[in-house]
Formats: structure tokens, sequence, C-alpha cells
């Protein structure tokens, strides 16, 4: 394994995968980036100018490429970090977007054709992002929703629906370790002590 692994190259499990729910919209990030590619002169100027541009003019928009990492120690001593991720390498990166709107915090990746993007690419690598902003945060993965979008499109996901499914796959049934994850926990508690039984 390597010693060290861009956020980009991480892959999680293709069953994972299958369970994300992506909710698909069309926001004031698009209009923000249909404004700022207006005054790009070339395709290589595009992240930039959008990141810089909603840095400024976007109220929600708090940092721009924004570096992240895990620590090989930090997943290794983190059960269920490790199972998840699947690694046992640092993790490095940088989030193209940080916002903070409707009590959640915004991990968000501008990619410039957001309809065709892999799917399995981008939903692991904004994943690995928002678990490695929690840990150096302490904001709890609940509190994160990741997105990536263009000029035209918008698309979402709950990263701690990944890490729910994985507890419910492995019979993980510690109540600290569900506060973490499930939002809704204490209102379900019940319901996540029937699951188990």
């Amino acid at each position: 394994v390597a010693s060290n692994l861009r956020s980009s190259q991480f892959k999680l499990d293709a069953l994972m995968i299958s369970k994300v729910k992506i909710i698909k919209s069309k926001n004031h990030a698009c209009n923000l980036a249909s404004l700022a590619l207006k005054s790009c002169k070339s395709n290589r100027e595009r992240h930039s100018v959008v990141q810089d541009f909603m840095l400024v003019n976007d109220s929600v928009t708090l940092g721009v490429e924004v570096p992240i990492w895990l620590k090989k120690e930090e997943i290794m001593r983190d059960e269920v970090l490790k199972g998840v991720l699947g690694v046992e390498s640092c993790v490095t990166g940088h989030i193209d977007i940080v916002q903070s709107k409707f009590g959640f915090i915004h991990v968000v990746d501008y990619k410039p054709m957001a309809n065709r993007e892999n799917l399995s690419k981008v939903v692991s690598q904004l994943f690995v992002y928002s678990v490695a902003l929690s840990v150096r945060t302490g904001i709890w993965l609940r509190n994160i929703r990741c997105g990536w979008f263009d000029s035209g499109s918008y698309f979402e996901f709950n990263p701690n629906y990944i890490v729910i499914d994985y507890l419910k796959k492995n019979g993980i049934t510690s109540h600290d370790v569900w506060k973490k994850y499930w939002s809704d926990f204490v209102k379900h508690e019940k319901a996540v002590n029937m699951r188990f039984k």
C-alpha cells in the first residue's frame, strides 16, 4: 500500500456507491458558475475563476482549495473509518469549495461536465473529503453534505449514509457510534435498537 494516497485516487467499494442517493437540482451555485465562466479566457482557468468568484460573491462560501488530510494512525485507530475507507495509508487532498448553508457544512467540487462525471470516482472523492474534514474539525459527519456542480446541474448526497450502511451491514450496534452518524438518532433510538434484535 502506498504511504500517501491522493483523495482523487481513493475508491469506495462499488456496493457502497450503489446505495448512495444522489439528488440532482439546479441552484445558486450553478448560476454563479455561469456568471464566472464568462470571464474565462481558457478552459484551464475554469476551476480557479469559479472558486474565486464564489469566494467573493457567495455569502455561504467559507473557503476554496481547503487542504484536508487523514493520518494513517487516525484511520487505523477508528474501526469504522478503517472498515469504510479500506485503506491503511495517509490520505491528502484539497476541497474546491467549503460552504455553510441550511445548517450543514457543504463539501463541493466544481466539475466542468458534472452530468458526465464518473459516479464512483466523484462520490469516493467527496466522501473522503467529508470524512477528513470531519476528523480535522470535529464536525460530525452527519452535519456534512457533499456536492458537485457545473453551470447547468448540481448533484448532492449525504455522506453519512455510506457509514450507516456499513454499520448495518456489519452489525455494529454501539449507540456512541450511531449517534455520530445518524442525525435523527434520539428520535429513532428505538428503531436502532430493534434493527439488531
